[in-house]
């Protein structure tokens, strides 16, 4: 083997251990901490308000107009801490955590949605007068 080609490996072999070097050092991309609905992605129909006789809290559910069940699972699951802010522009409707997901089906079509949870009924209300203001 000549002189030329074994230093052309060599090279080679040095090129290789650096990119995978490099790919190791790399830091895992971070989830979010905060997962961000925006209110006009909310089908203001569907939203409902759940008590609990054992808990003091309450659950609010919601669709959404256009998100499928992979892209709410996504979200569900991207999220590090559960949290969710939903936004009216610049304007923060509320934060909580996400309790869980929602599927609901008609003739028409499947949607799918999240269930959140607030420490207590009135603040789950206020929320859902914010998210629903022209229903009855």
């Amino acid at each position: 083997m000549s002189i030329f080609l074994h230093s052309k490996l060599i090279f080679r072999a040095i090129a290789l251990l650096l990119v995978l070097i490099a790919v190791a050092a790399t830091p895992p991309k971070e989830k979010p901490v905060v997962a961000v609905v925006r209110l006009a992605d909310i089908d203001r129909e569907s939203v409902r308000v759940r008590t609990s006789s054992e808990d003091p809290g309450a659950r609010l559910s919601f669709l959404f107009r256009e998100k499928d069940a992979q892209e709410v699972r996504r979200l569900y699951f991207d999220t590090e801490s559960r949290l969710v802010r939903i936004k009216d522009g610049p304007v923060i409707v509320t934060e909580t955590k996400i309790s869980g997901i929602i599927e609901h089906e008609t003739k028409a079509k499947r949607q799918s949605g999240l269930i959140l949870s607030f420490n207590t009924v009135e603040e789950a209300n206020k929320v859902a007068a914010t998210l629903r203001p022209f229903l009855k």
